[in-house]
Protein backbone atom coordinates (compact mmCIF):
# COMPACT_ATOMS: atom_id res chain seq x y z
CA UNK A 1 0.00 0.00 0.00
CA UNK A 2 1.29 3.43 -0.91
CA UNK A 3 0.36 6.70 0.74
CA UNK A 4 0.57 10.35 -0.19
CA UNK A 5 -0.41 13.30 1.98
CA UNK A 6 -4.10 12.90 1.20
CA UNK A 7 -4.74 9.83 -0.97
CA UNK A 8 -4.19 6.18 -0.07
CA UNK A 9 -3.66 3.74 -2.94
CA UNK A 10 -3.14 0.05 -3.55
CA UNK A 11 -3.67 -2.87 -5.89
CA UNK A 12 -7.23 -4.08 -6.23
CA UNK A 13 -8.46 -7.64 -5.88
CA UNK A 14 -11.63 -8.98 -4.30
CA UNK A 15 -10.13 -9.74 -0.91
CA UNK A 16 -8.44 -6.33 -0.75
CA UNK A 17 -11.68 -4.56 -1.65
CA UNK A 18 -13.63 -6.27 1.15
CA UNK A 19 -10.86 -5.55 3.64
CA UNK A 20 -10.51 -1.91 2.54
CA UNK A 21 -14.23 -1.13 2.50
CA UNK A 22 -14.87 -2.67 5.93
CA UNK A 23 -11.86 -0.82 7.34
CA UNK A 24 -13.22 2.46 5.99
CA UNK A 25 -16.57 1.59 7.57
CA UNK A 26 -14.99 0.74 10.91
CA UNK A 27 -12.91 3.89 11.08
CA UNK A 28 -15.85 5.97 9.83
CA UNK A 29 -13.96 7.64 7.00
CA UNK A 30 -15.48 10.33 4.80
CA UNK A 31 -14.34 10.60 1.20
CA UNK A 32 -14.33 8.82 -2.17
CA UNK A 33 -13.22 5.21 -2.77
CA UNK A 34 -12.29 4.73 -6.44
CA UNK A 35 -11.63 1.39 -8.09
CA UNK A 36 -9.95 1.61 -11.50
CA UNK A 37 -9.94 -1.18 -14.09
CA UNK A 38 -9.23 -1.30 -17.84
CA UNK A 39 -13.01 -1.40 -18.31
CA UNK A 40 -13.64 1.82 -16.38
CA UNK A 41 -13.86 3.44 -12.95
CA UNK A 42 -16.35 2.89 -10.12
CA UNK A 43 -16.63 5.37 -7.24
CA UNK A 44 -18.27 4.98 -3.84
CA UNK A 45 -18.84 8.16 -1.79
CA UNK A 46 -18.72 7.60 1.98
CA UNK A 47 -19.94 9.79 4.83
CA UNK A 48 -18.63 8.66 8.20
CA UNK A 49 -18.11 5.20 6.71
CA UNK A 50 -21.65 4.96 5.38
CA UNK A 51 -22.29 4.73 1.59
CA UNK A 52 -23.79 8.00 0.38
CA UNK A 53 -23.57 7.86 -3.43
CA UNK A 54 -22.29 5.62 -6.24
CA UNK A 55 -21.01 6.68 -9.64
CA UNK A 56 -19.57 4.75 -12.56
CA UNK A 57 -18.46 5.50 -16.11
CA UNK A 58 -19.41 2.02 -17.34
CA UNK A 59 -22.21 1.81 -19.87
CA UNK A 60 -23.86 -1.06 -18.01
CA UNK A 61 -23.92 1.04 -14.82
CA UNK A 62 -25.57 4.06 -16.47
CA UNK A 63 -28.80 5.47 -15.07
CA UNK A 64 -30.42 4.72 -18.43
CA UNK A 65 -30.20 0.97 -17.85
CA UNK A 66 -31.72 1.20 -14.38
CA UNK A 67 -34.61 3.36 -15.62
CA UNK A 68 -35.41 0.84 -18.37
CA UNK A 69 -35.00 -2.19 -16.10
CA UNK A 70 -37.30 -0.63 -13.50
CA UNK A 71 -39.92 0.02 -16.19
CA UNK A 72 -39.97 3.76 -15.47
CA UNK A 73 -39.11 5.03 -18.96
CA UNK A 74 -38.56 3.52 -22.42
CA UNK A 75 -35.03 3.70 -23.82
CA UNK A 76 -36.07 5.93 -26.73
CA UNK A 77 -37.48 8.61 -24.44
CA UNK A 78 -34.36 8.53 -22.24
CA UNK A 79 -32.26 9.01 -25.38
CA UNK A 80 -34.37 12.04 -26.34
CA UNK A 81 -33.56 13.71 -23.01
CA UNK A 82 -29.87 12.78 -23.21
CA UNK A 83 -29.53 14.44 -26.62
CA UNK A 84 -30.76 17.73 -25.13
CA UNK A 85 -28.53 17.82 -22.05
CA UNK A 86 -26.24 20.82 -21.87
CA UNK A 87 -22.73 20.88 -20.47
CA UNK A 88 -22.76 20.12 -16.74
CA UNK A 89 -26.41 19.00 -16.79
CA UNK A 90 -27.48 15.66 -15.35
CA UNK A 91 -30.06 13.28 -16.73
CA UNK A 92 -31.82 12.72 -13.41
CA UNK A 93 -32.29 16.45 -12.86
CA UNK A 94 -33.69 16.88 -16.38
CA UNK A 95 -36.17 14.03 -15.83
CA UNK A 96 -37.29 15.45 -12.50
CA UNK A 97 -37.63 19.00 -13.86
CA UNK A 98 -39.72 17.72 -16.78
CA UNK A 99 -41.99 15.80 -14.41
CA UNK A 100 -41.59 12.51 -16.32
CA UNK A 101 -40.45 10.73 -13.15
CA UNK A 102 -41.44 11.40 -9.56
CA UNK A 103 -38.99 12.24 -6.80
CA UNK A 104 -40.16 9.13 -4.94
CA UNK A 105 -39.32 6.87 -7.89
CA UNK A 106 -35.97 8.56 -8.39
CA UNK A 107 -35.06 8.18 -4.71
CA UNK A 108 -35.97 4.49 -4.82
CA UNK A 109 -33.80 4.12 -7.92
CA UNK A 110 -30.88 5.90 -6.25
CA UNK A 111 -31.21 3.60 -3.24
CA UNK A 112 -31.14 0.55 -5.45
CA UNK A 113 -28.13 1.82 -7.43
CA UNK A 114 -26.24 2.63 -4.24
CA UNK A 115 -26.93 -0.80 -2.75
CA UNK A 116 -25.67 -2.48 -5.93
CA UNK A 117 -22.73 -0.10 -6.14
CA UNK A 118 -21.38 -1.15 -2.74
CA UNK A 119 -20.36 -4.52 -4.17
CA UNK A 120 -19.99 -3.67 -7.86
CA UNK A 121 -16.13 -3.54 -7.81
CA UNK A 122 -16.11 -7.22 -6.79
CA UNK A 123 -16.86 -7.93 -10.44
CA UNK A 124 -13.18 -7.10 -11.10
CA UNK A 125 -10.40 -9.38 -9.89
CA UNK A 126 -7.62 -6.87 -10.61
CA UNK A 127 -6.96 -3.19 -11.02
CA UNK A 128 -6.08 -0.40 -8.57
CA UNK A 129 -7.91 1.42 -5.81
CA UNK A 130 -7.51 4.78 -4.11
CA UNK A 131 -9.26 6.55 -1.26
CA UNK A 132 -9.38 10.34 -1.21
CA UNK A 133 -10.58 11.71 2.15
CA UNK A 134 -12.88 14.72 2.35
CA UNK A 135 -11.75 16.90 5.21
CA UNK A 136 -14.16 18.94 7.29
CA UNK A 137 -17.38 17.08 6.44
CA UNK A 138 -19.05 15.50 9.49
CA UNK A 139 -21.93 13.05 9.51
CA UNK A 140 -23.51 14.99 12.37
CA UNK A 141 -24.26 17.78 9.92
CA UNK A 142 -26.69 15.51 8.05
CA UNK A 143 -30.00 14.59 9.68
CA UNK A 144 -30.38 10.81 10.05
CA UNK A 145 -33.60 10.72 8.03
CA UNK A 146 -31.88 12.48 5.11
CA UNK A 147 -29.19 9.84 4.69
CA UNK A 148 -29.81 6.87 2.40
CA UNK A 149 -30.43 3.78 4.51
CA UNK A 150 -28.29 1.18 2.77
CA UNK A 151 -27.78 -2.22 4.44
CA UNK A 152 -24.04 -1.89 3.87
CA UNK A 153 -22.88 -5.29 5.14
CA UNK A 154 -25.78 -7.14 3.52
CA UNK A 155 -25.09 -5.43 0.19
CA UNK A 156 -21.42 -6.39 0.30
CA UNK A 157 -22.24 -9.99 1.26
CA UNK A 158 -24.80 -10.28 -1.56
CA UNK A 159 -22.11 -9.17 -4.02
CA UNK A 160 -19.69 -11.74 -2.61
CA UNK A 161 -22.25 -14.50 -3.17
CA UNK A 162 -22.75 -13.30 -6.75
CA UNK A 163 -19.23 -12.35 -7.84
CA UNK A 164 -16.78 -14.49 -5.81
CA UNK A 165 -16.16 -17.93 -7.28
CA UNK A 166 -15.76 -20.99 -5.05
CA UNK A 167 -12.56 -21.96 -6.89
CA UNK A 168 -11.05 -18.66 -5.72
CA UNK A 169 -11.88 -18.94 -2.02
CA UNK A 170 -11.90 -22.68 -1.28
CA UNK A 171 -8.09 -23.07 -1.19
CA UNK A 172 -7.85 -20.06 1.15
CA UNK A 173 -10.52 -21.26 3.58
CA UNK A 174 -9.27 -24.87 3.68
CA UNK A 175 -5.58 -23.97 4.05
CA UNK A 176 -4.51 -26.07 7.04
CA UNK A 177 -1.28 -24.14 7.42
CA UNK A 178 -3.34 -21.03 8.24
CA UNK A 179 -5.12 -22.84 11.08
CA UNK A 180 -8.68 -22.79 12.33
CA UNK A 181 -11.08 -19.87 12.63
CA UNK A 182 -11.25 -17.79 15.81
CA UNK A 183 -14.07 -15.24 16.25
CA UNK A 184 -13.47 -11.62 17.16
CA UNK A 185 -15.69 -9.65 19.53
CA UNK A 186 -17.26 -7.99 16.47
CA UNK A 187 -18.52 -11.23 14.90
CA UNK A 188 -21.98 -11.52 16.57
CA UNK A 189 -22.90 -7.98 15.51
CA UNK A 190 -21.68 -8.62 11.97
CA UNK A 191 -23.75 -11.80 11.69
CA UNK A 192 -26.75 -9.87 13.00
CA UNK A 193 -26.31 -7.14 10.38
CA UNK A 194 -25.86 -9.69 7.60
CA UNK A 195 -29.40 -10.98 8.26
CA UNK A 196 -28.37 -14.57 7.54
CA UNK A 197 -30.99 -17.30 7.49
CA UNK A 198 -30.66 -20.44 9.61
CA UNK A 199 -28.44 -22.32 10.05
CA UNK A 200 -25.66 -19.91 8.99
CA UNK A 201 -26.80 -17.34 11.54
CA UNK A 202 -25.71 -19.79 14.27
CA UNK A 203 -22.05 -19.53 13.17
CA UNK A 204 -20.84 -17.59 16.28
CA UNK A 205 -22.24 -20.31 18.55
CA UNK A 206 -20.73 -23.07 16.40
CA UNK A 207 -17.34 -21.34 16.36
CA UNK A 208 -17.25 -21.02 20.12
CA UNK A 209 -13.71 -20.05 21.07
CA UNK A 210 -12.44 -21.33 17.72
CA UNK A 211 -13.00 -24.20 15.29
CA UNK A 212 -11.48 -25.91 12.26
CA UNK A 213 -13.31 -25.61 8.95
CA UNK A 214 -13.83 -29.40 8.94
CA UNK A 215 -15.70 -29.15 12.23
CA UNK A 216 -17.91 -26.34 10.91
CA UNK A 217 -18.65 -28.29 7.72
CA UNK A 218 -19.80 -31.23 9.85
CA UNK A 219 -22.27 -28.99 11.63
CA UNK A 220 -23.54 -27.28 8.47
CA UNK A 221 -23.38 -29.91 5.72
CA UNK A 222 -26.39 -28.54 3.87
CA UNK A 223 -24.81 -25.13 3.19
CA UNK A 224 -21.11 -25.82 2.77
CA UNK A 225 -20.79 -23.54 -0.28
CA UNK A 226 -22.21 -20.52 1.50
CA UNK A 227 -20.18 -21.43 4.60
CA UNK A 228 -16.91 -21.32 2.65
CA UNK A 229 -17.77 -17.93 1.11
CA UNK A 230 -18.91 -16.61 4.48
CA UNK A 231 -15.69 -17.64 6.24
CA UNK A 232 -13.66 -16.04 3.45
CA UNK A 233 -15.73 -12.84 3.70
CA UNK A 234 -15.42 -12.67 7.50
CA UNK A 235 -11.67 -13.29 7.40
CA UNK A 236 -11.13 -10.68 4.69
CA UNK A 237 -13.10 -8.19 6.81
CA UNK A 238 -11.12 -8.98 9.96
CA UNK A 239 -14.16 -10.44 11.75
CA UNK A 240 -12.54 -13.84 12.28
CA UNK A 241 -8.85 -14.64 12.65
CA UNK A 242 -6.82 -17.73 11.78
CA UNK A 243 -4.91 -19.65 14.43
CA UNK A 244 -3.28 -23.04 14.87
CA UNK A 245 -4.29 -22.92 18.53
CA UNK A 246 -7.94 -23.95 18.51
CA UNK A 247 -9.75 -25.90 21.26
CA UNK A 248 -9.05 -29.63 21.45
CA UNK A 249 -12.75 -30.44 21.05
CA UNK A 250 -12.74 -29.02 17.54
CA UNK A 251 -9.24 -30.25 16.74
CA UNK A 252 -10.46 -33.77 17.40
CA UNK A 253 -13.18 -33.33 14.78
CA UNK A 254 -10.57 -32.91 12.06
CA UNK A 255 -9.82 -36.25 10.40
CA UNK A 256 -6.17 -36.83 9.54
CA UNK A 257 -6.98 -38.81 6.41
CA UNK A 258 -8.80 -36.01 4.58
CA UNK A 259 -7.16 -34.26 1.68
CA UNK A 260 -6.04 -30.71 2.55
CA UNK A 261 -7.92 -29.15 -0.37
CA UNK A 262 -11.43 -30.38 0.35
CA UNK A 263 -14.14 -29.88 2.94
CA UNK A 264 -15.70 -33.21 3.86
CA UNK A 265 -19.40 -33.22 4.57
CA UNK A 266 -20.27 -36.20 6.80
CA UNK A 267 -23.61 -36.55 8.51
CA UNK A 268 -24.12 -34.04 11.34
CA UNK A 269 -23.03 -35.21 14.77
CA UNK A 270 -25.49 -35.16 17.70
CA UNK A 271 -25.41 -31.77 19.35
CA UNK A 272 -23.64 -31.68 22.67
CA UNK A 273 -25.54 -30.32 25.67
CA UNK A 274 -23.02 -27.52 26.05
CA UNK A 275 -23.64 -26.15 22.57
CA UNK A 276 -26.01 -23.30 21.89
CA UNK A 277 -29.38 -24.50 20.51
CA UNK A 278 -30.10 -23.83 16.85
CA UNK A 279 -32.40 -20.90 16.06
CA UNK A 280 -35.42 -23.18 15.62
CA UNK A 281 -35.07 -24.29 19.27
CA UNK A 282 -34.68 -20.84 20.75
CA UNK A 283 -37.04 -20.56 23.75
CA UNK A 284 -39.84 -17.99 23.65
CA UNK A 285 -38.94 -14.45 24.59
CA UNK A 286 -40.96 -14.75 27.78
CA UNK A 287 -38.65 -17.54 28.94
CA UNK A 288 -35.44 -15.69 28.12
CA UNK A 289 -33.26 -14.16 30.77
CA UNK A 290 -33.50 -10.48 31.56
CA UNK A 291 -31.27 -8.08 29.60
CA UNK A 292 -27.89 -7.41 31.17
CA UNK A 293 -27.83 -4.00 32.79
CA UNK A 294 -25.52 -1.46 31.19
CA UNK A 295 -22.53 -0.33 33.25
CA UNK A 296 -22.80 3.25 34.47
CA UNK A 297 -21.09 5.81 32.27
CA UNK A 298 -18.18 7.66 33.89
CA UNK A 299 -18.99 10.98 35.51
CA UNK A 300 -18.16 14.06 33.44
CA UNK A 301 -16.92 17.20 35.10
CA UNK A 302 -16.92 20.60 33.41
CA UNK A 303 -18.22 21.44 29.98
CA UNK A 304 -21.82 21.91 28.94
CA UNK A 305 -24.21 20.45 31.59
CA UNK A 306 -26.80 19.38 28.99
CA UNK A 307 -24.18 17.47 26.98
CA UNK A 308 -22.76 15.88 30.12
CA UNK A 309 -26.20 14.78 31.31
CA UNK A 310 -27.15 13.29 27.95
CA UNK A 311 -23.84 11.48 27.62
CA UNK A 312 -23.74 9.97 31.11
CA UNK A 313 -27.40 8.94 31.09
CA UNK A 314 -27.48 7.36 27.62
CA UNK A 315 -24.09 6.04 26.50
CA UNK A 316 -23.55 2.36 27.24
CA UNK A 317 -27.29 1.70 27.11
CA UNK A 318 -29.30 -0.54 24.81
CA UNK A 319 -30.99 1.28 21.94
CA UNK A 320 -34.38 1.66 23.65
CA UNK A 321 -32.83 3.04 26.85
CA UNK A 322 -30.62 5.32 24.76
CA UNK A 323 -33.71 6.79 23.06
CA UNK A 324 -35.60 6.71 26.39
CA UNK A 325 -38.58 4.87 24.91
CA UNK A 326 -40.15 1.66 26.24
CA UNK A 327 -38.70 -1.64 24.93
CA UNK A 328 -40.65 -2.86 21.92
CA UNK A 329 -41.89 0.62 20.98
CA UNK A 330 -43.53 0.94 17.57
CA UNK A 331 -41.64 2.56 14.66
CA UNK A 332 -43.65 5.79 14.87
CA UNK A 333 -42.60 6.35 18.50
CA UNK A 334 -38.99 5.55 17.67
CA UNK A 335 -38.90 7.92 14.69
CA UNK A 336 -40.27 10.79 16.79
CA UNK A 337 -37.64 10.14 19.50
CA UNK A 338 -34.80 9.99 16.93
CA UNK A 339 -35.85 13.21 15.24
CA UNK A 340 -36.26 15.07 18.53
CA UNK A 341 -32.84 13.98 19.80
CA UNK A 342 -31.16 14.81 16.48
CA UNK A 343 -32.67 18.31 16.49
CA UNK A 344 -31.81 18.86 20.16
CA UNK A 345 -28.18 17.78 19.82
CA UNK A 346 -27.63 19.57 16.51
CA UNK A 347 -28.81 22.75 18.21
CA UNK A 348 -26.28 22.22 21.03
CA UNK A 349 -23.52 21.55 18.49
CA UNK A 350 -24.26 24.88 16.80
CA UNK A 351 -23.12 26.79 19.91
CA UNK A 352 -19.78 28.47 18.95
CA UNK A 353 -18.72 28.46 22.62
CA UNK A 354 -18.95 24.66 22.87
CA UNK A 355 -15.67 22.95 23.74
CA UNK A 356 -14.00 20.27 21.62
CA UNK A 357 -14.72 17.50 24.15
CA UNK A 358 -18.41 18.36 24.21
CA UNK A 359 -18.49 18.40 20.40
CA UNK A 360 -16.92 14.96 20.32
CA UNK A 361 -19.53 13.67 22.81
CA UNK A 362 -22.34 15.12 20.70
CA UNK A 363 -20.94 13.37 17.64
CA UNK A 364 -21.08 10.06 19.54
CA UNK A 365 -24.63 10.74 20.69
CA UNK A 366 -25.74 11.56 17.14
CA UNK A 367 -24.12 8.37 15.87
CA UNK A 368 -26.10 6.50 18.50
CA UNK A 369 -29.29 8.02 17.11
CA UNK A 370 -28.31 6.89 13.62
CA UNK A 371 -27.58 3.33 14.79
CA UNK A 372 -30.91 3.05 16.61
CA UNK A 373 -32.74 4.57 13.64
CA UNK A 374 -31.23 2.15 11.11
CA UNK A 375 -32.01 -0.84 13.36
CA UNK A 376 -35.55 0.02 14.44
CA UNK A 377 -36.85 1.29 11.09
CA UNK A 378 -36.16 -2.13 9.54
CA UNK A 379 -38.72 -4.69 10.73
CA UNK A 380 -36.38 -7.67 10.41
CA UNK A 381 -33.50 -6.01 12.22
CA UNK A 382 -35.82 -4.68 14.92
CA UNK A 383 -37.23 -8.16 15.57
CA UNK A 384 -33.71 -9.60 15.77
CA UNK A 385 -32.63 -6.84 18.16
CA UNK A 386 -35.66 -7.43 20.40
CA UNK A 387 -34.72 -11.11 20.62
CA UNK A 388 -31.15 -10.19 21.54
CA UNK A 389 -32.40 -7.73 24.14
CA UNK A 390 -34.56 -10.39 25.79
CA UNK A 391 -31.57 -12.76 25.79
CA UNK A 392 -29.29 -10.15 27.36
CA UNK A 393 -26.95 -9.94 24.35
CA UNK A 394 -28.24 -6.84 22.57
CA UNK A 395 -25.71 -4.32 21.22
CA UNK A 396 -25.39 -1.06 23.08
CA UNK A 397 -24.42 2.45 22.09
CA UNK A 398 -20.85 2.79 23.27
CA UNK A 399 -18.68 5.87 23.26
CA UNK A 400 -14.99 6.58 23.69
CA UNK A 401 -15.47 7.16 27.42
CA UNK A 402 -17.45 3.95 27.98
CA UNK A 403 -16.23 0.40 28.45
CA UNK A 404 -17.12 -2.78 26.59
CA UNK A 405 -19.23 -5.42 28.30
CA UNK A 406 -20.16 -9.01 27.55
CA UNK A 407 -23.47 -7.79 26.15
CA UNK A 408 -21.72 -5.28 23.88
CA UNK A 409 -20.06 -7.28 21.09
CA UNK A 410 -20.55 -4.66 18.43
CA UNK A 411 -17.72 -2.17 18.42
CA UNK A 412 -16.74 -2.80 14.83
CA UNK A 413 -20.22 -2.22 13.42
CA UNK A 414 -21.51 0.09 16.15
CA UNK A 415 -21.69 3.79 15.36
CA UNK A 416 -19.09 4.52 18.00
CA UNK A 417 -16.32 7.13 17.96
CA UNK A 418 -13.78 4.95 16.16
CA UNK A 419 -16.14 2.43 14.55
CA UNK A 420 -14.13 -0.60 15.58
CA UNK A 421 -12.18 -2.50 18.20
CA UNK A 422 -8.76 -1.15 19.01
Amino acid sequence: MESSEAVTRGRHDRETYVRTLIRLRRTQQTGVLRVNHPDGCRQLYLLDGQPLDYRSDLVEDALDEDLVEAGLLPRARIGWFRERLGQGEYLENALLDAGVITAEDMNALRQRRLQQGVGAPLEWGNGTWEFEPAEGLEAGAVEPELRPEVPFVQALWAAVCKQVDMDEVLPIVTDRAAGGFVPTAELPAAIHLLGLDPPLNALPALLGAGAAVDHLARKLPECSGDLVRLLWFLEAGGLVKRSQEIPETTQAAVGSSRSPGAVELPAPEPRAHSEAPPPSETPPLSESKEPVAAPPAPAITGGNPAVAQAYTSRMGSDYYTFLQVPPGSDPATIKVACRQLAQQWHALAADPQLGSEDRARLQELLRGVQQAWSTFTDAKRKAAYDEQLAAGTAPRVEGAEGSATSAQPTRGFQMGPNGGAQ
